[in-house]
């Protein structure tokens, strides 16, 4: 995968396993309660096959860096499936996905561009060095510009998701606006998760890449990993990127007789 600029981007881990728990964390007292905005309910339940029954375990599956490309997205909405779809800020399609996913009635993250240790995260992004004062404005200022989401995952972001100062200021702005916050993993030195339970901000943790290799078999199997994990630990979560190969991928998967239902991202907090 390469950034806009050329350079390229930090590459997916895929899967980091050790130490990184998916279990939602839930505000402290001194934390505001979560509010957002909930999209409109979508049938989890293609024609073709069936989907886990609610209360077993739960997948959430977030389709990144919508805002650059049209090939795929207008498929993975007509699916009518409950994917969570972050867009980034300021790119030249970021306005009509973000209004095409909403109007669709699925949930909208922030996809924040922050510092990795390689490559370029693209304008508006996030970077170590920055006080505390500049990060939050410019992050008020991407928000403001993407009304309705309900959250914010960081796009790339290995260096900045690692320090301390960063995050607390990142965590800090999301937890006034009343949002969560989903921790990509793209390092398993990450301090989202500690941050978090310590400024009483809600987090998620992704723990698949699912097209790291973008094959729809690939792409499948990934899919199918990801269930067999949520089985395991009730629930899980999994970032891919539009694509025709995810989209044939995903419409064969929910078309298999499954035992884990297909949510958004924000269901999984639902309850914590």
């Amino acid at each position: 995968m390469v950034a806009a600029t050329g350079a390229p981007l930090e590459p997916d881990p895929g899967y980091l396993g050790v130490g990184l728990s998916l279990e939602p964390r839930v505000p402290s007292p001194q934390g505001p309660p979560l509010e957002v905005e909930r999209p409109r309910k979508v049938s989890t339940r293609p024609q073709q096959g069936g989907s886990g029954e609610p209360g077993g375990p739960r997948v959430a599956v977030v389709v990144d860096d919508l805002g650059w490309a049209r090939a795929g997205v207008e498929e993975l909405l007509a699916l009518g499936l409950p994917l969570t779809f972050s867009v980034l800020p300021g790119r030249p399609l970021s306005e009509e996905h973000l209004s095409a996913v909403r109007e669709a009635g699925h949930e909208a993250l922030l996809h924040l561009p922050m510092e990795p240790l390689r490559g370029d995260p693209g304008a508006g992004a996030i970077y170590v060095g920055m006080s505390e004062a500049e990060i939050r404005a410019l992050l008020r200022r991407h928000l403001e510009g993407m009304p309705g989401v309900t959250g914010v995952n960081n796009h790339m972001g290995s260096r900045a998701t690692a320090d301390e100062a960063v995050m607390a200021a990142v965590l800090a702005e999301v937890r006034e606006r009343g949002l969560f916050f989903l921790d990509s993993s793209t390092t398993a030195s990450s301090v989202v998760t500690r941050v978090g339970e310590e400024l009483g901000v809600q987090t998620l943790k992704n723990l698949l890449f699912l097209d790291n290799i973008k094959e729809k078999e690939a792409i499948l199997g990934r899919l199918r990993e990801l269930a067999a994990i949520a089985r395991d630990r009730g629930s899980a979560v999994g970032i891919a990127h539009p694509s025709a190969a995810l989209v044939e991928a995903l419409r064969e998967w929910t078309s298999e007789r499954l035992d884990v239902e297909l949510v958004y991202l924000s269901e999984l907090l639902e309850g914590r």
